[in-house]
């Protein structure tokens, strides 16, 4: 794997996965790792959880294609340390090596896991407008299951209800059922996604912070990715 990347926003990635892992899994030493995978037009950062996870992507101009399993706290020590612009990645056979033209780190890799289900950055949807996406899932919240016996309930579903043009975002407890259906212009996957009530409120969270107008969204059967 050899890659050149944004230094600030690689950043940025890398410290929101580290936040989010210790701020979840504070005990779980081996949810530190972090993946990287480098394929196509760009990067996807995900971590390990069992229950819920961060997935991140970015452009990256990409050399060759790869995977690595990487402490996020020694990856993001060794970013933070860099002052230049851009950043390139290289895998050998122990480490990553991170460097500019002037300055070079050598991370130690993990074993790196198998590959998961995880959306391409590639391929995901773009300019879904940010507001009608936080404004749908504020307005369904409410009836998300707290049981989590039916873990199934505890969570939001997206799907496009069989009209490409069309966002379906709905949540039950089995008593209360709350549906929105709105069209955003852009061709969603057929075949839907939930999203987990924690993931639901921090991603609500996220799209409420950031200054973006319009995002980048992409699910596959066990993945949701956001840019």
């Amino acid at each position: 794997m050899k890659l050149t990347i944004k230094t600030k926003e690689l950043t940025q990635i890398i410290s929101n996965a580290v936040k989010f892992v210790d701020k979840n899994y504070r005990l779980a030493m081996s949810y530190h790792q972090i993946n990287i995978t480098a394929r196509g037009m760009g990067i996807s950062v995900s971590t390990n959880p069992p229950a819920s996870y961060f997935c991140g992507g970015m452009a990256a101009n990409i050399a060759s294609d790869g995977r690595v399993s990487i402490n996020g706290f020694d990856l993001l020590k060794a970013l933070r340390a860099i002052k230049g612009d851009e950043v390139t990645l290289e895998l050998d056979d122990t480490t990553l090596k991170i460097s500019t033209d002037s300055l070079t780190f050598s991370v130690g890799i993990s074993e790196t896991l198998p590959e998961c289900d995880m959306p391409e950055f590639a391929n995901a949807i773009p300019y879904v407008d940010k507001e009608i996406l936080c404004n749908a899932l504020d307005a369904v919240t409410y009836a998300m299951s707290k049981d989590e016996t039916r873990y199934q309930l505890c969570g939001v579903s997206l799907s496009n209800n069989g009209k490409d043009d069309n966002l379906t975002v709905a949540a039950t407890d089995g008593h209360r059922l709350a549906i929105v259906d709105t069209k955003i212009g852009i061709k969603l996957p057929a075949k839907g996604v939930i999203l987990p009530s924690l993931d639901v409120k921090a991603l609500v969270s996220l799209l409420r912070q950031t200054k973006q107008e319009y995002i980048s969204i992409g699910y596959s059967d066990k993945y949701f990715l956001l840019q």
